[in-house]
């Protein structure tokens, strides 16, 4: 037995959920920052610029 065989025979032809490890070399999709990356990052600049303000 293959292991394209022992792969495919576990999983159903109708599966309603993507695998967690995609089979045949796929790659998974680089994670991208997104709006609340951005919010985190400007408040946590703002809460510095706070703070050394208040601290001179």
């Amino acid at each position: 037995m293959g292991d394209d065989e022992f792969y495919r025979r576990d999983r159903p032809d109708d599966a309603g959920l993507p695998e967690d490890h995609p089979r045949e070399g796929a790659l998974p999709k680089p994670h991208r920052g997104g709006r609340a990356v951005w919010i985190t990052l400007g408040v946590v600049a703002v809460l510095i610029i706070v703070f050394a303000l208040i601290l001179v």
